[in-house]
């Protein structure tokens, strides 16, 4: 293969945070409401004779289940709802309110878990804090906030006890969803066993929030390098973040799914979103780190006509030999036909020969293979491009685009990695 880049992810120190050893008592007892929940949602599904009739109402009590079950139950529902190529369109569409759902916190615990970061009234560190939360999600809660200079701000709060819930929820969940497994006629449970390890990993990093302002700050510095003015990450604020509380800018805007609301700011957000994406495939290609949680209720059109990328808590980085395949997945779908040589031999380096054994198929007929297969999907237009503006709104247009913003950068990149906070 060609010669991978040297930057890796350099500068972004994401470090999970080490869950408690939960006791017996609380894995006994959390593993008893787990089972009383899943019964009572499932249990009338799962004695119904006719088990593809009851397919989408066994989604829906699972869902339901997760929703109640909160914490790790939640994220893995999110989990769900972003694969649909893993768990099927069905499902992933009855998790979708997996994506933003969670009760608020009473605000005596919200006072508690900021005066216990800062270690000072909660007064003295920001003049106002509004009881209702902007958004409840599944680990932590979104409050609008004001500085003492009339800023406003976002308060991000860890919500309490959070981390002994997750350590027994993955405590109780490896044994239930091998059991579940046998049992579930709808294969979810075996894919759920898959992933608990990157779900944990996950979750445990989102837990220290100073990992998100360190993948802010980061991202912040080399969207400045490549020349991104559109895209808006929100300032951390320095002084007021920590591992339970993250202090950022407030972005004033809009959801991006907000057609109506969009349309009243009068922004065109398609050159934004054009945009974003080349910053998604640009940062990928150069430094193998993205923002790992891309949906629509974490873009947003801002007042100010630029588009506001939020929730870093979820960063995806890819390893070495992982960012050099999709490189040259890229470089081949751009007209260099050398790269598919170089994917099929990743393929059969993943899959083994064995794979190529079976297809009855030589190592020329597997090149050939690699490039069908990937290409075409690389030049699909995005859903709701006209056909006279296919060419112009596909993925092999962005990374065109993509290219030009990465070419070059790895000696900026390199100035950043030493200077990110």
């Amino acid at each position: 293969m060609v010669e991978s880049l040297q930057t890796g992810r350099p500068g972004l120190e994401i470090r999970p945070l080490a869950l408690p050893r939960p006791t017996r008592r609380e894995v006994v007892r959390r593993a008893q409401r787990i089972l009383t929940v899943l019964g009572r949602n499932l249990g009338p599904e799962l004695k119904g004779r006719d088990r593809g009739a009851s397919r989408l109402r066994l989604a829906r009590g699972l869902r339901a289940a997760f929703e109640e079950l909160e914490a790790t139950f939640v994220k893995l529902g999110q989990l769900i709802a972003s694969a649909p190529s893993l768990f099927g369109d069905e499902l992933s569409a009855e998790f979708r309110s997996c994506l933003d759902a969670g009760p608020p916190i009473l605000p005596a615990q919200l006072r508690r878990a900021i005066e216990l970061e800062f270690g000072r009234p909660l007064e003295s560190v920001f003049s106002e804090l509004e009881p209702e939360p902007l958004a409840a999600a599944s680990l932590a809660v979104v409050h609008r906030g004001r500085l003492d200079d009339g800023r406003l701000v976002a308060v991000k709060v860890i919500r309490p006890g959070v981390r002994r819930t997750v350590a027994s929820d993955l405590a109780v969940m490896r044994p239930l969803f091998a059991f579940a497994g046998r049992v579930i006629a709808i294969g979810i449970a075996a894919e759920l066993s898959d992933v608990l390890d990157g779900l944990e990993e996950q979750i445990a990093e989102e837990l220290d929030l100073r990992n998100e302002a360190a993948s802010m700050w980061w991202f912040r510095d080399v969207f400045g390098e490549m020349g991104l003015p559109r895209v808006h990450i929100p300032e951390p604020i320095p002084g007021l973040c920590g591992r339970r509380v993250l202090t950022m800018e407030l972005l004033d805007g809009v959801p991006i799914d907000d057609q109506q609301g969009i349309a009243r700011l009068g922004v065109d957000p398609k050159p934004l979103m054009q945009e974003a994406v080349q910053a998604f495939f640009a940062t990928a290609l150069c430094a193998g780190a993205f923002h790992g949680d891309i949906h629509a209720g974490n873009l947003m059109i801002t007042t100010e006509g630029r588009i506001g990328l939020l929730d870093w808590g979820i960063v995806g980085r890819l390893d070495a030999h992982t960012r050099l395949f999709f490189r040259r997945i890229v470089e081949g779908s751009l007209g260099d036909d050398s790269a598919w040589t170089d994917v099929a031999s990743y393929l059969k380096d993943q899959f083994g020969e064995q794979m190529r054994i079976e297809l009855g198929l030589d190592d020329d007929q597997m090149v050939s293979m690699a490039k069908a297969s990937i290409e075409p999907l690389l030049a699909r237009p995005f859903g709701g491009a006209r056909p006279d503006d296919a060419g112009r709104w596909s993925l092999r247009a962005e990374l065109v685009a993509a290219r030009r913003l990465y070419q070059g950068q790895v000696p900026a990149l390199a100035h950043v990695a030493e200077t990110a906070a």
